[in-house]
């Protein structure tokens, strides 16, 4: 394997059906409710977050591991998906910490030698998971999935017994290290986005900070006024109140054909909810991943947010300038004064979609939602400057917040770099301490 490169000479090598048992689930009959909520965990890929496995979403009875498909595994053994969509990309691992059982689209690995960690296993996989999707894919099929044959006839190299045990007791200290700092890194970026939506929500409700303020020539202390409105409370007293039918209309959606989309960079711009995650810090709306033509339309100025569904839980709002169209799930409003869009946009943010939404059957927004609602509207000098207040603040986060994603994107390449290193034997363990 030349992926692998040189291991230790006193490393020995086998084929993975001489090391495990290779057992497959199954899933109950999901209508029976004699084989579900039951004592034991049930593990299907979305269980396969972590390497080891405590606990699943979903459990069943020993009644299914006794009459349907599904296996019983105990702890242990190796849980690797073998069909997914996210075989696509990565091949989830795990070990089992206690009995339990899977479903169809996982495979247990039961070592039958004592001289085999499980753990070992596992971490090998975890550091080669590019090389071995290449090597263990299925090809010609529609589903993502693995080929157990050629996993089965896959050479493994393997360290005496102690060295195993010795690697994964080595892998376990300094992962467990690398993996709290990516919680705290991680942590940090939300705690960024929650400062920048309550920095949002302070400003298009109650104005600039005073210093801002001061420093743009209006009054930093402004007198206020109760709104009427419990999600914006007090406001500037020389601020009105609008509907959201007297600040904008809302516009429909087009359904293309397969013949209008094109690959021409003359085409419209085609937004789909997807596309409202690629806008800069002044909330605009970057590009598109299709583009059609065949459609009327002019230059315009809109905000476009999530229709209907679980994207409305996202709050992504975006706006977008010169000539473009969107799908069935994405609400475009264009707003009467045009100078007024971006500032409408980020009350829209501070108001919350999810909030403003019908959230009791499928999540959805419509004008009967958009155009009662109330909204602030300071006098128009005073928007531009809460929007550019605003973005300055939001390029600064975006800034900050790209250096945490740097740093976690590296911390990930060390801590791949480091398992494959150690489970290769590129790293001599023997002697450390824990």
């Amino acid at each position: 394997m030349e992926w692998l490169g040189e291991v230790p000479e006193h490393w020995e090598e086998s084929k993975l059906k001489y090391l495990f048992k290779f057992v497959s689930g199954g899933t109950p009959p999901t209508e029976d409710e004699r084989y579900w909520n039951g004592e034991l965990p049930w593990v299907s890929p979305k269980d396969m977050k972590s390497f080891r496995i405590i606990d699943t979403e979903d459990h069943v009875t020993r009644a299914a591991v006794s009459q349907t498909s599904t296996t019983l595994v105990n702890s242990n053994t190796v849980l690797i998906v073998t069909r997914s969509g996210i075989l696509r990309h990565s091949l989830p691992v795990a070990i089992a910490t206690k009995e339990m059982t899977i479903n169809q689209d996982i495979k247990g690995l039961i070592s039958f030698k004592q001289n085999i960690d499980p753990e070992y296993m596992a971490r090998f996989i975890e550091g080669h998971q590019a090389q071995l999707l290449s090597v263990w894919r299925k090809e010609g099929t529609t589903v993502e999935s693995l080929e157990t044959d050629i996993i089965k006839d896959f050479t493994m190299v393997l360290p005496p017994a102690i060295e195993q045990t010795t690697i994964t007791d080595f892998l376990d200290r300094e992962i467990n290290k690398v993996d709290t700092l990516l919680v705290q890194k991680r942590a940090l970026i939300e705690k960024l986005k929650e400062k920048r939506t309550a920095l949002i929500s302070r400003t298009v409700t109650r104005g600039l900070p005073p210093e801002v303020a001061r420093a743009a020539g209006l009054d930093p202390h402004p007198e206020l006024k109760p709104s009427g409105v419990e999600w914006l409370g007090d406001v500037p007293e020389h601020w009105e109140i609008k509907k959201g039918r007297h600040l904008g209309i809302l516009l429909g959606s087009v359904s293309p054909s397969e013949g209008n989309y094109t690959d021409n960079e003359k085409g419209i711009p085609f937004a789909k909810v997807d596309d409202l995650n690629h806008i800069d810090s002044s909330l605009l709306l970057l590009n598109t991943k299709n583009r059609v033509e065949g459609f009327p339309v002019t230059n315009r100025k809109l905000i476009l947010f999530p229709k209907r569904g679980a994207a409305i839980f996202t709050n992504k709002v975006a706006t977008a300038e010169g000539k473009f169209l969107f799908d069935s799930n994405i609400m475009g409003w264009e707003i009467y004064h045009s100078n007024e869009t971006k500032y409408v946009a980020y009350c829209l943010i501070a108001r919350r979609l999810d909030d403003l939404a019908d959230v009791s059957t499928v999540p959805q927004i419509n004008n009967k939602h958009i155009y009662p609602a109330l909204f602030p509207k300071p006098p128009i000098n005073e928007q531009c400057l809460i929007v550019d207040y605003l973005e300055d603040v939001n390029n600064k986060i975006d800034q900050l917040i790209t250096k945490v994603e740097t740093a976690i994107n590296r911390l990930q390449e060390y801590r791949t770099a480091l398992i494959t290193a150690t489970v290769t034997g590129k790293i001599d363990v023997r002697e450390t301490q824990a």
